[in-house]
């Protein structure tokens, strides 16, 4: 098989090149297959529920630090925030444990879930941008 190929391509290198051709397309299929659309889909649901419900743990976590720190209650000390109009301030400190939840996604190569969580953070960055300017 390999003298009918060298007949017609010519050099042993183009030979090589037409093998490894086929091996890297079927590779492409083969992560082409791996996650069809309603699996993707269903992965980056997956990871913008996360980054939603990381950024509210951090929220929440955020105005129990600052109410520790300033010796006030957690509800009180979320109401001076609502009525001076600076909740914008504690929903973007809020998205930062979704830094870490992005990149463990990574880390375990669940690429898709840490697309959901940078897209849960993007939603947080333009509310807390409409807070901030309406």
């Amino acid at each position: 098989a390999i003298k009918k190929f060298k007949t017609i391509y010519g050099s042993k290198a183009e030979v090589r090149y037409k093998k490894v051709h086929k091996y890297q397309k079927e590779f492409f299929e083969e992560i082409r297959n791996r996650h069809p659309q309603s699996e993707m889909k269903k992965e980056i649901l997956v990871g913008f529920v996360v980054g939603i419900l990381g950024n509210a743990l951090g929220v929440l976590l955020c105005v129990f630090i600052i109410s520790s720190i300033k010796g006030e209650t957690f509800s009180y000390t979320f109401q001076i925030y609502r009525d001076s109009q600076n909740l914008w301030m504690l929903l973007t400190l809020g998205a930062l444990p979704n830094l870490a939840t992005f990149f463990g996604f990574l880390k375990i190569n669940r690429d898709y879930r840490a697309r959901g969580v940078l897209l849960a953070t993007f939603v947080t960055a333009i509310a807390a941008y409409l807070i901030y300017f309406l």
